[in-house]
């Protein structure tokens, strides 16, 4: 990974253990007034992210499309704009399409000789065709089927009645840092409060959701779908109470509010989920996936294979600690719930190792439960995951790391986050693919 060095502006002896380009990446910075002083750059990035939109909107045409789905030529822009942005230098026309391709991190010869195109000409082929809504061409110069229409489906998707006459989104992260008692039925008494002082648009009348009470069905879904390897994308965010809302100022002025409503031991995950931009919590949850984790905006969980005989593997390592990691002593078959708790204003992480056969899935689950609960550690027949069918393939019971009330391993703002992932801390603005 050494060969992005001039792309990342730094380099230190342990990068070279880095084994993908996603670990490099996230120890860049993208601060957009940093990226504008370095020449086309930002121009360049531009021209990027218009070309993920042209994408976005072709795809949601594609047969198949549907939540989950991902249109990938656009997330091949959306990567490219990023490391454009995080570049450390100036780029320049006289980098070749070769260069470009051997200095920046995810572009490929496709997009690296879109990206010199821009450099050299403002321009480049696939913008000036999605831009005349004609059918762009792939790499190998044949037109592909349903790409024609860019420009008019973009601006359809951009400007589309969802969001009515609203300009603009507002987010808001609403919490306590000690009584997370204090949020129970805030969310509809808040909605009726500005719908009589007219300050939201009714939902019989506009845009509006209000949603409460689905945090505790999610928790258990969260750790089933680790546990057997799901995981929904589609859910990233969308489990807090919330009112989504178009808010009328005393003016008359409409724009799109969403308050999320969020208990304080999730706040950290819930404002890295809120402050980051959506590439760079994408670069955040694939290192984190590398990790053998799973991450969103309520949880970080980790499922690890405890059959008898395995290694000890790196619980919150990057991939480049994982071989030190392994060389560590072999757990027993079955190991207790970690010692330790945490208090209700700390996003905490919990370590429950479960053991393959034996019942040993079902007695340390037990004890994760009990111990969620507030109780001592139990091994009854019943856990709160419900009963695994003889199908489910022992070998992938787990240990769970999950932030959350009750667990030995704290989260108490974000720098711990990005600790616990082996990642430098960066402040909002510099997570702005």
């Amino acid at each position: 990974m050494g060969k992005y060095a001039m792309w990342l502006g730094h380099w230190q002896p342990r990068f070279n253990a880095f084994t993908t380009q996603v670990e490099v990446v996230l120890h860049g910075s993208f601060d957009a007034d940093e990226s504008a002083v370095r020449g086309p750059n930002e121009a360049v990035r531009a021209g990027l992210k218009e070309l993920e939109g042209y994408e976005t909107a072709v795809a949601v045409k594609d047969a198949g499309w549907g939540p989950g789905a991902v249109a990938h030529e656009a997330l091949t822009y959306a990567h490219a704009a990023a490391v454009v942005r995080g570049c450390s230098f100036p780029l320049s026309p006289s980098l070749s399409a070769k260069r470009l391709q051997q200095l920046l991190p995810f572009v490929g010869g496709f997009t690296a000789r879109i990206i010199h195109q821009l450099l050299t000409t403002g321009s480049c082929e696939q913008l000036e065709c999605f831009r005349a809504n004609q059918p762009v061409r792939n790499s190998q110069g044949q037109l592909r089927p349903g790409t024609a229409g860019g420009a008019a489906r973009a601006a359809f998707i951009v400007g589309g009645g969802r969001r009515s006459t609203a300009v603009h989104d507002v987010d808001y992260l609403v919490g306590h840092e000690a009584d997370d008692s204090l949020l129970a039925g805030l969310v509809g008494k808040l909605y009726a409060h500005m719908v009589a002082a007219g300050r939201v648009v009714p939902e019989e009348e506009g845009f509006c959701r209000v949603q409460r009470g689905r945090m505790p069905g999610y928790k258990e879904k969260a750790r089933m779908d680790v546990l057997l390897g799901r995981f929904d994308s589609n859910h990233q965010m969308d489990h807090y109470d919330h009112l989504w809302c178009i808010h009328i100022s005393p003016a008359g002025r409409r724009r799109r509010w969403d308050l999320m409503f969020i208990p304080a031991s999730f706040w950290p995950m819930a404002v890295v989920g809120w402050s980051g931009s959506k590439q760079y919590l994408r670069f955040m949850r694939q290192h984190a996936g590398n990790c053998g984790m799973n991450l969103n905006s309520h949880y970080l969980m980790r499922a690890v294979n405890l059959k008898q005989g395995a290694t000890k593997t790196a619980a919150a390592l990057p991939p480049a600690a994982a071989a030190a990691a392994a060389a560590q002593p072999k757990l027993p078959t079955e190991e207790a719930v970690a010692a330790g708790g945490g208090s209700s204003s700390s996003s905490d992480v919990f370590d429950a190792a479960v053991a393959a056969g034996h019942g040993g899935a079902a007695s340390a689950l037990d004890a994760a439960a009990g111990k969620e609960a507030g109780q001592g550690v139990s091994t009854t027949s019943s856990n709160i995951l419900g009963t695994f069918s003889d199908s489910c393939d022992r070998a992938r019971l787990a240990a769970l790391v999950e932030s959350g009330l009750g667990s030995s391993r704290r989260i108490l703002q974000e720098q711990h986050l990005f600790e616990l992932l082996g990642l430098p801390f960066l402040q909002p603005n510099q997570r702005n693919c």
